[in-house]
C-alpha cells in the first residue's frame, strides 16, 4: 500500500538535502586520492565476500526452521525471468544489469543515503548513531531477507563517506561493491535449483553451506582490519561536530 509512496518520499528528501549549491558541493566532498581509494576497493572485496558469505550462513540457519525458505529465495535469484541479465540469457541484458547496478543504482543510492540521510543525521547527532541509522535505514530499503548484509555494506560506505568527507569515494566503491556481487550472483546462478522441490532444493543447500563458512572466515579478518584503520575518520567527524557547536556558542 506505502511501497508506491516510497519514491515520493525519496524525491521530497532528496530536494530538501540538495536545496541550494552548497549542499551539492558539500554533498560531493573532495576526490579521492588514487593510491588511498585503490586500497578502499581492495577492501570493498573483502565486505562482498563478507556479505555474501553472511548472508549464506543466515540463510542455511533460517532453513532448519522452514524448508521452503531456501526454495522460494533460490527460485527468486534463478528463475530466468527475475534475473535474465545476470544468469546469461544475453549480452544485452547482462551489460543493463551491470549499468543499472554499478552505475546507475549506486549514485541515487549514495546521493540519497550518504549525501542525504547520512549527512543530515550526523548534523543532528553523534556521527557514530547518524552512522548505525543511516545504514540501517539504508539495509531496510533493500529488502528484509537483505537487511543484515545491507546495513554492513552501508556501515562501509558510510566510513568511506567520513573519510572523504563526501559521496564521490563511497559511489566508487559502491559501484564496484555491487559489480563484484553480480559477479557472484553470476557465477552462482544457474544451478538448477529453480527445477528442485523444497525438500531437493534444501538437501542441495545444506550441502554446499561450509562455503559460506570459508568464505566468512577468509573475509573476517579483511572486515576488521578495515574497521582498525578507519574508524578515526567516525571518531574525526564528531569531534568536527562539536568543534563547530563550540564555536557556534561562543558567537
Amino acid at each position: 500500500m506505502f511501497i508506491p509512496l516510497i519514491p515520493l518520499i525519496a524525491l521530497y528528501f532528496s530536494w530538501k538535502f540538495y536545496s541550494d549549491r552548497a549542499s551539492v558541493k558539500a554533498a560531493f566532498g573532495i576526490v579521492p586520492p588514487l593510491r588511498y581509494i585503490s586500497v578502499d576497493l581492495l577492501f570493498a572485496v573483502g565486505f562482498v565476500i563478507f556479505e555474501f558469505s553472511l548472508f549464506g550462513i543466515i540463510l542455511w540457519l533460517l532453513t532448519y526452521y522452514d524448508q521452503t525458505m531456501i526454495y522460494d529465495l533460490l527460485v527468486k535469484y534463478e528463475d530466468p525471468s527475475n534475473v535474465s541479465g545476470i544468469t546469461g540469457s544475453g549480452i544485452g541484458a547482462s551489460l543493463f544489469f551491470i549499468l543499472l547496478g554499478a552505475i546507475i543504482a549506486p549514485l541515487f543510492e549514495e546521493a540519497f543515503f550518504r549525501g542525504g540521510v547520512l549527512r543530515f543525521l550526523a548534523g543532528k547527532t553523534s556521527a557514530v548513531l547518524a552512522l548505525i541509522l543511516s545504514s540501517l535505514v539504508f539495509g531496510l530499503f533493500h529488502g528484509w531477507d537483505r537487511m543484515a548484509t545491507a546495513s554492513i555494506a552501508g556501515i562501509f560506505l558510510g566510513i568511506i563517506y567520513f573519510k572523504y568527507k563526501g559521496i564521490l569515494g563511497s559511489y566508487l566503491c559502491h559501484g564496484f561493491h555491487n559489480l563484484l556481487l553480480l559477479s557472484l550472483i553470476a557465477i552462482g546462478g544457474n544451478s538448477g535449483s529453480n527445477t528442485m522441490d523444497p525438500g531437493q532444493a534444501f538437501t542441495h543447500f545444506d550441502g554446499v553451506y561450509y562455503r559460506f563458512l570459508i568464505g566468512f572466515l577468509i573475509s573476517l579478518p579483511a572486515v576488521i582490519f578495515f574497521f582498525k584503520k578507519n574508524w578515526r575518520y567516525v571518531r574525526e567527524a564528531g569531534a568536527e561536530k562539536l568543534q563547530t557547536e563550540a564555536a557556534v556558542k561562543a558567537d
